[in-house]
C-alpha cells in the first residue's frame, strides 16, 4: 500500500480504514492491519525542528555525545524529529548497552519500521565499538483519569 500523499498527515493508525466508501469488484472488504506502516511519512522540517537538530549537533562536542550521534542516526533513517527519540541508559542488557524508543504521531511505530532502524545501526554497523543500542516502539501506557 501506497500513501497518496506525503507528509505525517498519511501516517495513519492500525484501524483506521475499514469501510470502502465506493464498491469494487473482487475486493469485500478493506483494513489497516497492524505493522502495515514501514516507512512513516515525514512532513517539511519547520523552524523549531531545524533548531532542535540543530542543537542537537552542538551535543556532538559535549557530554551527551554518543546520544546525539544515535538520535541524528536514528533520526535520518527513521525521518523522525529528534524530540521523538528516548534513550535509555540504564544498561537494559548488561554494560554497553541502551535502548531507543521511538515515537510516531500515528501511534506505535510498527514492527518492519523498527526492525529497518535496528538494521541499519546494527546490522549495517552504523554503531560504536562494543555498543549495544536497540530500538523499540514506544511502549502504550494506560491511565485512568477519573
Amino acid at each position: 500500500v501506497k500513501a497518496t500523499g506525503t507528509g505525517g498527515a498519511y501516517n495513519l493508525a492500525p484501524g483506521y480504514y475499514r469501510i470502502l466508501p465506493v464498491a469494487v469488484d473482487g475486493i469485500s472488504h478493506v483494513a489497516s492491519e497492524e505493522n502495515w506502516l514501514t516507512v512513516p511519512g515525514a512532513d517539511e522540517e519547520s523552524d523549531d525542528e531545524l533548531r532542535e537538530r540543530c542543537r542537537n549537533q552542538f551535543n556532538l562536542v559535549g557530554n551527551y555525545h554518543t546520544d546525539a550521534v544515535y538520535r541524528s542516526m536514528i533520526a535520518g533513517v527513521a525521518g523522525l524529529s529528534i524530540d521523538r527519540i528516548f534513550f535509555e541508559h540504564e544498561a537494559p542488557r548488561g554494560p554497553g548497552t541502551a535502548n531507543a524508543y521511538l515515537l510516531l504521531d500515528s501511534g506505535v511505530a510498527s514492527a518492519p519500521f523498527v526492525d529497518a532502524v535496528n538494521d541499519y545501526i546494527n546490522t549495517q554497523g552504523h554503531h560504536g565499538h562494543g555498543d549495544d543500542m536497540q530500538c523499540y516502539a514506544m511502549p502504550e501506557t494506560l491511565h485512568d483519569l477519573a
